[in-house]
């Protein structure tokens, strides 16, 4: 595996989810750990998805929005 392949692989990581038992992955992050340029990648990567993550945490869910979308999905089947 190359700097580039680990690269994409990586892309698809989220830090502290299962995600690390998936040997395409290990793999990638053994790379990483070796690799200076990729460790630099990988500390950005993962600074923007916890990032990401906590806004995403921030925004607040409509009242009834489950509702609702049950609701309309039981209108498209019929």
């Amino acid at each position: 595996m190359n700097v580039n392949e680990a690269k994409s692989i990586l892309l698809l990581y989220r830090p502290g989810t299962a995600e690390t038992e998936d040997p395409q992955i290990a793999e990638a992050l053994e790379l990483a750990s070796s690799t200076p340029e990729l460790t630099g990648w990988l500390v950005a990567h993962c600074a923007c998805q916890s990032a990401i993550s906590q806004k995403l945490r921030q925004i607040t869910v409509p009242a009834g929005l489950k509702e609702q979308i049950i609701s309309d999905g039981r209108r498209v089947k019929e």
